[in-house]
């Protein structure tokens, strides 16, 4: 770190001063000065572009003493001993008689006195460029208190400046007068990289010593230099610029072969063009280049993603993926095709060629096994294997649609219909079995659902005897028939039947349902072979026992009855202790709850397993469980004793999960919004965009609100509030909200005796269905740009058909449907 006075120093902006006869002037009237100097005609950036070459700093060297710290260097006619700061700060050169010179800052100017009888000298070598033309500028006056006379005259004196080793110049001549002041400007042409310049004040001895000022000092590129430096850099840019280009014309695309390190260096040579308009032009033309450059590699990069998308791991060099089509081929192709850069197009093209013939060799193989499979699925159908005979005895309608679909795989038009033809007998030869089955199922079903009712009377009462089994083996008899009409007037007369038989039984079962129920709630985990609950009183047991009165099946009766004894016996014995239990949620490090009567000690069983402890007093109670890791479903009872250790009551603890609740992702169209929870919730609401609705269903874990009128756009903001039966908020879930299913068919397009109807479509749009004349047919396939095709070669279309093509998304919604173009 500088100190104070070594600060002072570093200040000095002229370096000159330190030869003895010039002062530094201050920053802004060398900025001045130097403005001033300018050309008009230049742009005002070369000012930036051509700084002075001579160093500002004459800081001393803090390793010696004898040398400024950067590359100036201090001579003088006699050795100096040491170069320092005086007390003021200004900087002293002295030899063994005394100082050589003293440079201090007085009055805001820069001030240096030198002694007469020294010569002294200061050089710097800076760095120049070969062949170019440098100015060396500097501006020079006495102190007018110091001169002889008014006149200000260098006596004995002279100033001269010398570059490398060529003769010195006097830039103030021998007892030359300066009383306005004297501006030396020297130009030269730098023939080496680094040039020595040096500046001395250089004489006899006088009879007095000098101080001078110096307000100027600086080495420059000349100003002709400097525009000429402008005009070949702007050469540069434009060349550089246009061989980026075809022709090195900008009128063209760019180049086969360019780089981004070619971008790079026109954009660093244009960077440095002064003229704006000039600028402005070259940059306009090298950002097409950029542009097309990006266009380019985007193409490349995309044409090389669509070829690996073609093989399995997107190695070409290995096999095709297994879903690849001729489709994928065709548009990896197009990509190719488009690539200016041959090189790349001709890697990408062998790549490609070897995933055509892959996919050439896999269709061969398909077709093949697709004709074998076929053909063994058809003459499956015949005895013997044989098309030309008769249809084997268990043959059914899925037999034919498997081997039809086995035949719509098959591509060789030839095999396919002579596959056709075979399949075509079989299934008339079925027809004609199906007719005459049927009409035995209709003749059985009819009389065995006649025979369900009294006189044989569909319209009348089933029979007394009727039984479960009966309705079993007449509905198996019905299911065999296939006339839809005459199927629904058998099952009508049927579900009479099976109501009939239901209202008369329902009637004791429920009345043997309501008495378990009654009876089981008296007890324990609703199982009587355990005690009664601590809620089980008389009442209950009464209402219990007139529920068993209304049974009439014997057997069940008396089993409810001796269960109703055991509860009354129970409730007979209890007297005196009662408890009631505070709710108890999973983690909870205690069972905590109240009490009345004379109890004096606790246990709890956890899962029929008994644990003796707790605290008991004045009315409250506490069980320590948190060591017995207590869940949801657990059975868990707590047992007051009296003073003679015997239990007299037991109640049973209801161990709650903590509240979870969730709420399904929402699609705008869904009508109902639909959450689960796990315990304690007893209504929900419905917040939308801070608008509140109540309702929906809460029952058994489950939510279902409807939303459809409430919930429209995808950016809504919308919150459901969960609540107990006391209408505290126990939680809020924010619904993710999903925009809905659009998609459109675009075009439909058939022409007579074609495989396939093909077309477009957008969107949302997975699955596709048609219909023809009102049949509905589900299939086709939808290719990755949005084309689809629906094989319909066995529907025989023709002109007069109505042909509709569907569109549905993932969750089977329709969401278009387009009449397919029929052309001959």
């Amino acid at each position: 770190m500088l100190n104070n006075k070594m600060k002072k120093a570093a200040s000095i902006m002229a370096v000159a001063a330190l030869i003895g006869t010039s002062v530094t002037t201050p920053l802004g009237a060398l900025t001045t000065k130097a403005a001033e100097s300018q050309p008009q005609s230049q742009p005002s950036t070369l000012a930036v572009l051509n700084p002075n070459l001579l160093s500002q700093d004459i800081s001393v060297s803090a390793t010696n003493s004898k040398r400024f710290a950067t590359n100036w260097n201090l001579t003088s006619g006699a050795a100096y001993t040491t170069l320092g700061y005086d007390t003021n700060g200004g900087a002293v050169a002295t030899d063994a008689v005394g100082n050589i010179f003293h440079l201090t800052n007085a009055s805001m100017s820069m001030q240096t006195t030198f002694k007469a009888r020294t010569n002294v000298a200061v050089s710097q070598t800076i760095d120049t460029e070969i062949g170019k033309e440098y100015t060396y500028t500097s501006r020079f006056y006495l102190d007018e208190s110091v001169g002889p006379g008014p006149t200000r005259t260098m006596v004995n004196r002279n100033i001269t400046l010398q570059i490398n080793d060529s003769t010195p110049r006097t830039l103030i001549g021998l007892n030359q007068g300066i009383v306005n002041g004297y501006e030396g400007t020297f130009s030269f042409v730098a023939t080496s990289t680094k040039t020595n310049i040096t500046l001395a004040s250089i004489g006899t001895s006088s009879t007095r010593d000098y101080r001078l000022f110096q307000t100027l000092q600086s080495i420059k590129k000349s100003d002709k230099q400097v525009q000429q430096d402008a005009i070949a850099l702007e050469q540069q840019a434009q060349q550089a610029v246009n061989n980026l280009f075809n022709g090195s014309n900008p009128a063209n695309v760019i180049k086969t072969g360019l780089t981004q390190a070619e971008i790079d260096a026109a954009q660093n040579l244009v960077n440095q063009v002064t003229d704006e308009t000039k600028k402005a032009a070259f940059q306009k033309n090298l950002d097409n280049a950029k542009k097309q450059l990006n266009d380019r590699i985007d193409a490349e990069n995309k044409a090389q993603d669509v070829v690996n998308n073609l093989f399995e791991n997107k190695n070409p060099n290995g096999n095709i993926t297994g879903n690849i089509t001729k489709d994928d081929i065709d548009a990896a192709q197009d990509l190719i095709d488009k690539l200016a850069n041959t090189t790349k197009k001709a890697e990408l093209q062998t790549a490609l060629n070897k995933a055509k013939q892959q996919l050439t060799d896999r269709i061969e193989a398909a077709e093949k096994e697709a004709q074998d499979n076929a053909n063994e699925a058809v003459t499956n159908l015949f005895e013997n294997n044989d098309p030309d005979g008769d249809i084997i005895g268990n043959l059914t309608q899925d037999d034919l649609d498997k081997a039809q679909d086995l035949i719509n795989k098959v591509t060789d038009e030839t095999k396919k219909a002579e596959l056709q033809s075979s399949l075509d007998k079989a299934k008339q030869q079925l027809t004609d079995r199906i007719e005459a089955t049927e009409k035995e199922a209709q003749d059985k079903a009819n009389e065995a659902v006649t025979n369900l009712f009294e006189n044989n009377d569909p319209d009348g009462d089933i029979v007394g005897n009727l039984t479960q089994d009966d309705l079993d083996k007449a509905q198996d008899l019905i299911n065999k028939v296939t006339d839809e009409t005459k199927k629904a007037e058998l099952q009508s007369s049927l579900d009479k039947a099976k109501q009939q038989l239901a209202d008369r039984t329902n009637a004791e079962k429920e009345a043997q349902d309501a008495a378990k129920a009654s009876v089981n709630d008296l007890f324990l985990n609703n199982d009587p072979t355990k005690d009664i609950k601590a809620t089980t009183n008389q009442a209950a047991v009464n209402a219990a026992q007139e529920k068993v009165n209304t049974v009439t099946d014997p057997a069940v009766k008396e089993a409810l009855q001796k269960q109703v004894d055991k509860a009354q016996a129970q409730v007979s014995a209890r007297a005196g202790i009662t408890g009631v239990i505070s709710k108890y949620t999973v983690g909870d490090m205690y069972i905590t709850g109240t009490y009345t009567g004379p109890a004096t000690a606790l246990s709890v069983d956890v899962n029929g397993k008994r644990y003796y402890g707790g605290d008991i007093a004045n009315g409250t109670f506490k069980f320590y469980v948190a060591d017995k890791n207590l869940k949801a479903g657990d059975t868990v009872i707590v047992n007051f004793y009296d003073s003679s250790k015997q239990i007299r009551t037991s109640v049973q603890v209801q161990v709650f999960e903590p509240l979870k609740v969730t709420v399904a992702d929402y699609k705008i169209g869904d009508g109902y919004l639909t959450g689960t929870y796990n315990n304690n919730v007893a209504k929900v609401g419905l917040v939308v965009n801070g608008t509140k609705y109540w309702g929906g269903t809460v029952a058994n874990g489950t939510v279902r609100f409807y939303a459809a009128d409430k919930i429209r756009t995808a950016d809504a903001e919308a919150v459901m509030n969960f609540y107990d039966e006391n209408n505290n908020l126990l939680a809020s879930k924010t619904i993710k909200i999903q925009a809905a299913y659009t998609g459109e068919i675009t075009t439909a397009e058939f022409t007579l005796g074609a495989t396939y109807i093909t077309g477009e479509l957008t969107g949302d749009i997975t699955q596709t269905a048609i219909s023809i004349n009102g049949k509905k047919y589900y299939g086709g396939t939808i290719a990755s740009n949005k084309t689809y095709k629906f094989y319909v070669l066995d529907k025989r279309i023709t002109t007069a058909d109505e042909v509709i093509v569907y569109g549905y998304s993932a969750d089977n919604r329709l969401l278009s449907q387009k009449t397919v173009t029929i052309t001959q």
